[in-house]
């Protein structure tokens, strides 16, 4: 284990001062296990998502989109990273800049960025399946997809104590 995100005197756990108890979350620095158990869980994320969008969204029977969902939830990883590396050294300027921090920025940058990228997928499953979305459905599973996105990087706020600024996948 590394150093505490927030501590006085070194040591993790309850703060001592005049201010209310506050409890820091010891921080780590993420390895390779962190790093593939964290695509572990954005990728089974994302292939679960795009097997309900491809149900509930294009009337996809459940077997043939459990399937699908795989392929799309590889395409979803990757342009997740392709739009995080697009966007990291911003990110980076942006907080080191003095711009809001921590779950603002995390808010403010990588939420619209996440509804550019599920309405894409949205509109790929459109083209795949060669007709119209049911754009009511299709836009609730892209505020869902949103979700997903965030929740799933939950382990890497509490692995590094906070908010990951200039990550490179979404």
């Amino acid at each position: 284990m590394g150093s505490c995100a927030v501590a006085t005197a070194g040591e993790c756990g309850r703060i001592e001062s005049e201010q209310p108890a506050v409890y820091a979350v010891p921080f780590v620095e993420p390895g390779p296990l962190h790093l593939l158990t964290y695509l572990g869980i954005k990728y089974a994320a994302y292939a679960a998502w795009c097997a309900v969008g491809l149900h509930w969204v294009m009337a996809v029977p459940p077997p043939s989109a459990y399937r699908a969902g795989v392929f799309w939830g590889l395409l979803r990883l990757v342009m997740g990273f392709g739009f995080g590396v697009a966007i990291a050294e911003a990110v980076t300027r942006l907080n080191l800049s003095g711009h809001p921090e921590g779950l603002t920025l995390y808010l403010l940058v990588y939420v619209p960025i996440r509804v550019f990228e599920w309405g894409v997928m949205l509109c790929l499953f459109a083209a795949a399946e060669r007709r119209g979305a049911l754009w009511c459905r299709g836009a609730a599973w892209v505020m869902g997809g949103i979700l997903i996105s965030c929740l799933a990087d939950v382990p890497i706020f509490y692995w590094i104590g906070g908010f990951p600024v200039g990550r490179f996948w979404c």
